[in-house]
């Protein structure tokens, strides 16, 4: 017959791992440091760098103002706001939107083989006839 005091031990076991388990997983929360988000910097000045405007269009060495997260100002004259986390950028370029390194846009597809019979191109090999001497 089992101990009052094993029986307690088979209940409190379990329990007090649930309770581990549980301030482990709260504890486990990653929260930013109180204040970091309210000093972050709104506008961004970035200098000395090689700015491509449009096709055909480049700035030397050019100044990109970003506003809460929109271009405000780009040229090479351009005065750095007094506010601005000022980024120098030489010998650095900045191109305008988002540039794809996986896309195949504006670079010429790969040739494929014609078929020699009809002259029109396949994508998969064309099978020989069977010759009459393999036919039963």
């Amino acid at each position: 017959m089992p101990r009052f005091t094993e029986i307690r031990m088979t209940r409190l076991l379990p329990l007090l791992a649930a309770v581990f388990m549980w301030a482990g997983i709260d504890l486990a929360q990653i929260k930013p440091a109180a204040g970091i988000r309210q000093n972050t910097p709104n506008v961004h000045a970035f200098i000395n760098a090689r700015i491509f405007v449009a096709p055909g269009r480049v700035i030397g060495k050019g100044t990109l103002v970003i506003r809460d997260g929109t271009v405000s100002a780009v040229g090479a004259g351009i005065a750095v706001p007094a506010d601005a986390r000022v980024w120098d950028l030489s010998g650095m370029t900045i191109y305008p939107g988002f540039i794809d390194a996986y896309s195949d846009i504006g670079v010429p597809k790969k040739p494929r083989p014609a078929d020699r019979n009809t002259g029109m191109i396949t994508s998969f090999p064309r099978k020989t006839p069977m010759s009459s001497s393999c036919r039963i």
